[in-house]
């Protein structure tokens, strides 16, 4: 569903609930890192969709009422129960497009590798495309998209498109010059000691490369 209300966010969360050791200490993650981020431009996407359905909807609602509305949560999982729990949101691999019957019930996020992959997300009526790698991840090889490649994509694009892979604090000042709306970020965030400070440090960089005073929602003493 693209809704004209719709706004793309400044940073997507993905916390991926196989990432943690435990099911208890990935909810206790994504609550820490969703509260620290209230009143800021960001989504949690709660990441549980090679899970059982069971289990899907048992942490998706774990975490959702723990969070309590802090940040809009979009749920990576069966499109079902993202209704069901009323989600704000929903993100789709990049093979949904193939099969989607129907534009999603949903705002969607969508994921995608190349700019046919954008249109095929524009063609169903995704709200924004997450496209990666943009560069090299930490935890897996991929062969990276680059800058250049990012820039290319959003200029061909009618939907916001959201860089995802490899970015640091450091690299999302040169994906926001490339035309990203903003950037999607798993293990710099989810897989850091200290989550929270790790939010701040890209709350702050995207302030930095936006200009345009941003709250980051997790000042120190908040």
């Amino acid at each position: 569903m693209n809704s004209p209300d719709w706004h793309a966010p400044l940073l997507v969360v993905v916390a991926d609930a196989t990432s943690a050791r435990h099911e208890g200490e990935w909810i206790a993650t994504t609550v820490r890192v969703a509260r620290a981020a209230a009143g800021s431009n960001v989504v949690v996407q709660v990441r549980v969709k090679s899970l059982p359905h069971d289990r899907q909807a048992t942490l998706a609602r774990a975490v959702q009422e723990r969070i309590a509305g802090s940040v809009p949560l979009y749920l990576n999982g069966e499109i079902s129960i993202g209704m069901d729990l009323e989600y704000d949101g929903i993100h789709l691999p990049e093979q949904a497009t193939a099969v989607l019957a129907a534009p999603p019930p949903l705002p969607a996020t969508v994921a995608a590798h190349s700019i046919n992959a954008v249109r095929r997300a524009e063609a169903v009526g995704a709200s924004a495309a997450i496209v990666s790698s943009v560069f090299e991840p930490s935890w897996k090889r991929a062969n990276p998209l680059g800058t250049a490649a990012l820039a290319k994509i959003v200029e061909e694009a009618s939907i916001p498109v959201i860089a995802l892979g490899g970015i640091g604090p450091q690299e999302v000042a040169h994906c926001l010059q490339a035309g990203a709306s903003g950037v999607a970020v798993h293990s710099g965030i989810m897989r850091s000691k200290d989550p929270v400070r790790s939010l701040e440090l890209y709350l702050g960089a995207l302030k930095q490369a936006t200009g345009n005073g941003a709250k980051t929602g997790c000042e120190s003493g908040s």
